[in-house]
């Protein structure tokens, strides 16, 4: 999995998706891919948490309740904020035609991480870190006790995708 990296080019932060990979001279940043232009949001209101039992619907939930903190408003399917819409559904985060990434928290809101924290499952044994990396990254700030939630419907997730062993 890679990570997000930011560079300060003129006047405005950009996104790259980065990965390490080691080389003769050391560890190395290769770029995956750009992200889009950085945009920094603070929080001007409160989220309601309300707990469910099912993995996708508690992300769906926490990404919302996040976008309500940081101003924007839901308009049929999409939120939005002055020219930013967000489309969690089709994992889209856009100004205006171009993609952009929202700094959110000590994470980013973007196509790619909305897209690694809906496509999540679980493969370690013990990946509550694992899944808290993925939701810091996302940008997403929630209650502890909020976090168990997610983390159980995660666990369920686990359980609902282990190959199961045949009496052969």
């Amino acid at each position: 999995m890679g990570f997000i990296r930011c560079k300060i080019i003129g006047k405005g932060t950009y996104a790259y998706l980065v990965e390490n990979q080691w080389t003769s001279k050391g560890s190395r940043q290769k770029i995956q891919g750009y992200l889009g232009k950085v945009i920094a949001l603070t929080p001007c209101a409160s989220a309601t948490y309300v707990p469910s039992k099912e993995y996708g619907a508690l992300v769906h939930h926490l990404i919302e309740q996040e976008l309500i903190k940081h101003g924007f408003t839901q308009e049929g399917t999409t939120w939005r904020h002055q020219d930013i819409i967000v489309d969690i559904e089709q994992e889209s985060v856009r100004e205006g035609t171009r993609a952009v990434v929202l700094a959110l928290n000590d994470g980013y809101l973007c196509t790619h991480t909305l897209r690694e924290i809906h496509t999540y499952t679980p493969h370690l044994d013990n990946f509550e870190e694992e899944l808290a990396t993925r939701i810091i990254a996302t940008g997403i700030a929630m209650p502890p006790s909020f976090f168990i939630h997610l983390y159980e419907a995660a666990k369920h997730l686990k359980t609902n995708t282990q190959p199961t062993k045949s009496n052969g």
